[in-house]
């Protein structure tokens, strides 16, 4: 292969050469002309009795444009001595300084960077020389510490006066809560009118699930735990667990210890009741320690978990490749077991029960 270029190659390569260096030269001068590498400067300096944050490098402006930075900080040369700044300002704006012009700290913002700004000084003196010191002023830093302070005495008074109505606003609902626990007054004459319609309420609908259970359209939606657990028509195969084999008492998160115990139920035990038209339920039971409704609450995610463990990492829930058997999670709270299910009074009050439904002839 030829080491020369072709002439259209070659036409190529220095066009791709000159725009790399075009595009060097306008960034570098992009650059130059944002940190003012082509302007031109003069020097002043500036007397301080303090620069609080006022460092190398600091923005000087004048009117609020930036102009120039801060060359070096002379720290004073005696004890109570002048800080002297020495700033390095665009010529370009050496004419709106007069000879009077002096120089002030202020701050951007309310705790923001420190800014040396420059004050024109009187129009009608002679512009400011090469090299001229001026005087500088610290003002604007006591006047926002003034501020400040008194923001921050506002802002305690606001605490005073919200604690007081914060005080004033409990007096009255302890009161109120003791109107309320007598049944004093007219909200609590009201709210004991309405406790006591809510537990009349409550008596009625009680009555009317009781009879509704002996309804013969209605009452074979009621009572799905114990028509789901009880089933006289086929044969029911419990595998009981206490609360702790399984759990931490309280908890719905399975240990290791029971994660293993489900395995071996699994692969051990399960695999003979694999058979078409069987059924699996998990129930949870515990006992009555805590409120019915954290019962339920508690039971029904304990069971959840033991029928998700055995379903997604046994498949007890495939019969084959295609057909699928129902496996059931139920929390029971603190209800006791139906007659029926197999289990009696002895079990554990805080367990878990894995229950396998099969058809009687598919165990013959």
């Amino acid at each position: 292969m030829s080491g020369w270029l072709t002439r259209s190659q070659a036409i190529l390569l220095g066009v791709l050469v000159v725009l790399g260096v075009s595009l060097g030269a306008v960034g570098l001068f992009a650059i130059g002309q944002r940190e003012g590498l082509w302007h031109d400067y003069f020097t002043l300096s500036a007397r301080f009795d303090r620069v609080d944050g006022v460092e190398a490098g600091t923005i000087v402006r004048i009117q609020g444009v930036r102009v120039g930075e801060v060359e070096q900080v002379e720290h004073p040369t005696v004890p109570g001595g002048d800080v002297i700044l020495h700033l390095r300002v665009q010529r370009q704006f050496q004419g709106l300084l007069a000879e009077d012009a002096h120089a002030e700290i202020i701050t951007e913002g309310l705790i923001g960077n420190k800014v040396v700004e420059l004050h024109p000084g009187t129009a009608e003196r002679a512009p400011i020389a090469d090299g001229a010191t001026i005087a500088g002023s610290t003002e604007s830093l006591a006047r926002e510490a003034r501020t400040l302070a008194k923001q921050s005495t506002e802002v305690l008074r606001e605490i005073h006066n919200l604690a007081e109505r914060a005080s004033a606003t409990a007096d009255e609902a302890r009161r109120l809560i003791q109107d309320v626990r007598q049944g004093d007054g007219v909200v609590g004459h009201e709210l004991t009118q309405a406790l006591r319609e809510l537990k009349q309420a409550a008596e009625a609908l009680e009555l009317s699930m009781t009879a509704m259970r002996d309804m013969p359209v209605v009452g074979k939606y009621v009572d799905s735990s114990t028509r789901t657990l009880v089933r006289p028509e086929v044969e029911s195969y419990p595998f009981v667990f206490r609360e702790d084999e399984l759990f931490r008492p309280g908890y719905a998160r399975l240990t290791a210890a029971g994660k293993r115990r489900l395995d071996a139920l699994a692969q051990n035990q399960l695999p003979r009741f694999k058979v078409s038209g069987s059924e699996i339920v998990v129930a949870a039971y515990t006992s009555g320690d805590i409120s019915e409704g954290a019962a339920l609450i508690l039971t029904q995610a304990q069971a959840q978990a033991v029928r998700d463990y055995l379903v997604e990492e046994h498949g007890v829930n495939r019969l084959g490749w295609w057909s699928r058997r129902d496996v059931t999670a139920l929390g029971m709270g603190t209800r006791r077991p139906p007659v029926g299910n197999g289990t009696g009074p002895a079990l554990p009050r805080r367990r878990l029960e894995v229950i396998v439904f099969v058809p009687p002839e598919s165990m013959d």
